[in-house]
């Protein structure tokens, strides 16, 4: 069983301090709420907070195609994964407040099955297409461990594709299966 623990980037010195504590209380993970309108970035803080602990586990909880590109979300991923191999993970999901803040609804679930599939393959240095074209993270080593992919997902849908394309799935509070 892993323990989590769910942190919003808020007050620096409060957050780096919390994390230690978690991990000195034997929490596996550290997932970071996404919410750019809200609190600071994420993966400001990600980067702290791996460079403030040994050992535990971060994860964006959750990012989404929407405010963040999935190049971009790539990208920053693989970076942390580089730095602290094995202690990052991609949450990636439709988008909650992130979205709701713009005053948008969530990325369909469409455009999920066909991101996370390009995100798991550029963090992997491998090729994928972009609308036609060809891209890759030209730095990204194909021999690297892989960034485990994790999902939320609510409803029939969702969790069946989640099930299908995340390492881990976050199952949300008030799932109805069907």
């Amino acid at each position: 069983m892993k323990i989590s623990a769910q942190f919003m980037p808020g007050d620096l010195p409060v957050f780096v301090d919390s994390v230690r504590k978690a991990e000195d209380a034997g929490y596996t993970r550290a997932w970071l709420v996404d919410g750019q309108l809200l609190w600071r970035n994420v993966f400001v803080y990600m980067t702290h907070g791996l460079a403030a602990t040994q050992w535990i586990v971060f994860g964006t909880a959750v990012t989404n195609p929407l405010t963040r590109h999935y190049t971009v979300v790539a990208n920053a991923h693989a970076t942390l994964a580089e730095l602290h191999p094995g202690r990052v993970i991609l949450g990636m999901g439709r988008g909650d407040n992130s979205v709701r803040t713009l005053g948008r609804g969530p990325v369909p679930t469409a455009q999920l099955k066909e991101v996370v599939p390009r995100l798991r393959k550029l963090m992997a240095g491998e090729p994928a297409d972009h609308d036609g074209t060809e891209i890759r993270i030209l730095w990204a080593e194909r021999d690297r461990p892989k960034v485990p992919i994790m999902m939320p997902a609510t409803g029939p849908r969702n969790l069946r594709l989640a099930g299908a394309l995340a390492d881990i799935v976050m199952i949300q509070v008030g799932v109805r299966v069907s």
